[in-house]
Formats: C-alpha cells, structure tokens, sequence
C-alpha cells in the first residue's frame, strides 16, 4: 500500500514534485509514501520495471482523495475488475 501524507507546515510552492514509482514483477512498489504540502502539485511516473508481459503483470496506481477509505475501494475494485479500470469515487466512501 503506498500512502500520500499532506503536511500543513508551509504553503506549497508552484513548482511540482516529481515523484518516481517503479513497480516490478514482485508486485511491490519502489516508493509507499509520497509527503506532500496542501496544494503542492505533484507528477508522478509509473514506470513498469518487471519483465513479464502487460497481460498477466500491467499496474496501475490511483489517487484516492482523503475521504475515501483504500480497504472499501480495493474491494470496490476487485467486483469491478471485469467491467470498469476502477470504481467510481462515490463508492468509495466509508459509511
């Protein structure tokens, strides 16, 4: 799980962080926490680094806004796998 940590101690600058996430065929991500300002803005790249095909091994990394709760989402998401890339956002929410 990668979690994205907003810290209200500055405000955030113009100029975007760029932040590298590499993803293998271990099925682990290079970074699991990305600090940020509030409205910081932020570029991140995906870069597949794993030598097995796309169709058994493609990743993917989505943003969820501070609302939503990973765990429903991720089953959201497994429901859905055959039908939509990924859940809409309002089913997302915790109740």
């Amino acid at each position: 799980m990668l979690t994205v940590t907003s810290l209200s101690v500055a405000a955030a600058s113009d100029e975007a962080k760029t932040v590298l996430l590499t993803a293998g065929d271990n099925m682990k991500y290079s970074v699991t926490r990305i600090v940020a300002q509030p409205g910081q803005k932020l570029h991140v790249l995906l870069k597949n680094v794993g030598l097995l095909p796309k169709k058994v091994m493609a990743h993917s990394w989505i943003l969820l806004k501070i609302e939503q709760d990973p765990s429903v989402y991720a089953a959201k998401a497994v429901s859905a796998k055959e039908k939509i890339i990924s859940p809409s956002p309002s089913l997302t929410r915790s109740s």
